[in-house]
């Protein structure tokens, strides 16, 4: 009766074509690494890592600004001229482009930039110091069954960003009473401090 079974199973199988079983596969993982990508898809996929690396230079030179500044002297003011600009040049782009654009933590300061659950299992292997990859590309699925080529990209903190994101007592005072659930603090030079998650749609693209 088990052998019956199993055969009828892999007749089953057999009669599914490979989209077939490729989506079902997908709808019950959420998510697919690529294997081989289009040269168009490739494109947009460097297209995308090169905004990132743009935005994390940014993100770094901004922090140098405040790297001479005491804990004392950095304000609210500050504090926005230092982290703000990234946020909306990513907004800016994204919005240009049709994608869809966040910086998100496992360590949040603001709770609405706490890292969804899902992507809680790359941590481990962007956390892993010795052997890190530049990024993490994917097929996922929207809520609306849209195909969607999705990037997650680390950010990293520099020595800099210790000035706001380093020992708890030595925060600047704005920070301790403005977030009192902040989760941002104790990393260390070198530490992953969230990700870009970036998800540009596949619909309607067509091979050069």
């Amino acid at each position: 009766m088990k052998l019956i079974k199993v055969l009828n199973h892999m007749k089953l199988i057999k009669r599914l074509n490979i989209v077939t079983l490729l989506s079902f596969i997908f709808t019950m993982i959420g998510s697919i690494p690529l294997l081989a990508q289009p040269k168009w898809e490739q494109n947009l996929e460097q297209e995308i890592i090169n905004k990132l690396k743009e935005l994390t230079e940014l993100r770094q030179n901004l922090a140098n600004t405040i790297v001479n500044k005491r804990a004392d002297e950095i304000d609210e003011t500050i504090f926005k001229n230092v982290c703000a600009p990234v946020g909306v040049a990513l907004q800016n782009w994204a919005n240009e482009k049709g994608f869809e654009a966040f910086q998100k933590s496992h360590k949040a300061r603001n709770p609405q930039n706490v890292l969804p659950s899902q992507y809680q299992k790359f941590l481990s292997q962007f956390q892993n110091k010795a052997k890190r990859p530049t990024h993490i590309t994917q097929h996922a699925h929207t809520e609306s069954g849209n195909t969607v080529l999705e990037i997650i990209y680390p950010i990293y903190v520099v020595s800099s960003c210790l000035k706001c994101h380093g020992k708890a007592e030595d925060r600047p005072a704005f920070i301790k009473s403005k977030y009192p659930n902040d989760l941002a603090y104790n990393f260390r030079d070198g530490d992953l401090r969230g990700f870009f998650l970036i998800r540009a749609p596949l619909t309607n693209k067509a091979n050069p």
